[in-house]
């Protein structure tokens, strides 16, 4: 394997990075060792910088290939800021906060119509408008909410974690995986025909579950602790466990 090409920087810095349609790379610092540091966008062939924005935090793209920043700010606890950006010249297209009551929450790619952001540590999550970041609708979850796209992974009591499945139009529950199930949070991860890979560590499966309502259509039981979400691609489920191994299954 040869290296293409490599980029030095001016301070030392933690980078969150996305890939667009084009292979083009956004790296975006969620720390700088001094004051702040912008994101940047690269050409994937050559490493050169196609534009900067001045923002922080950790990026998605859409499908359009605009980006997404999430990042916090100290206000009565925290606040979460949400920055578009326009993929192809870097200007920034809207920025908004949101009351998050404590921490930095995540961001699940976005749509034509719109971005899922869950807010901090809190139990809520939001569909903002593609076109101007205004929140659509709410959702509220009885324990903590994780988000990956279109899904809810919640803990209502302790040790009783629940997947659940939202309309990305209205926020209503699709369906949802009851509780106890899982003992610990589960990775999910969503293929081309909308059905659901979920990773759960403990118990150590891989499960595919039926994007309509939710029912079970395979399970594998690999013996090890799973610490990957599901790499779904070419017709394969990719994951890795802490054992080192890397498993591919054809579905």
């Amino acid at each position: 394997m040869a290296q293409a090409w490599v980029v030095t920087l001016r301070q030392p810095l933690s980078f969150r990075f996305a890939l667009d349609g084009n292979g083009d790379v956004v790296l975006s610092p969620t720390f700088a060792a001094v004051g702040t540091a912008p994101t940047r966008k690269l050409d994937g062939e050559t490493g050169k910088v196609l534009w900067t924005a001045d923002v922080m935090g950790v990026p998605h793209l859409d499908a359009a290939g605009d980006v997404y920043v999430s990042t916090g700010r100290v206000c009565s606890p925290v606040c979460q800021t949400v920055t578009k950006i326009d993929g192809s010249t870097g200007a920034v297209l809207w920025e908004n906060e949101y009351f998050s009551g404590g921490g930095v929450g995540g961001l699940a790619e976005g749509s034509a119509s719109g971005v899922f952001v869950r807010l901090g540590s809190d139990d809520t999550i939001l569909k903002l408008a593609s076109a101007s970041g205004s929140p659509l609708w709410q959702r509220v979850f009885a324990g903590q909410a994780w988000l990956d796209t279109a899904m809810a992974r919640s803990d209502p009591l302790d040790d009783e974690i629940v997947v659940t499945k939202l309309s990305g139009a209205s926020g209503a529950t699709i369906w949802t995986l009851g509780s106890g199930e899982f003992s610990h949070f589960p990775r999910v991860a969503i293929d081309s025909a909308g059905d659901v890979l979920v990773v759960a560590s403990v118990p150590d499966v891989l499960l595919k579950l039926d994007g309509t309502d939710g029912s079970q259509l395979w399970s594998v039981d690999l013996g090890a602790n799973l610490d990957s979400s599901a790499l779904v691609t070419g017709g394969m489920v990719i994951v890795t466990d802490d054992h080192g191994l890397v498993h591919a299954f054809v579905d």
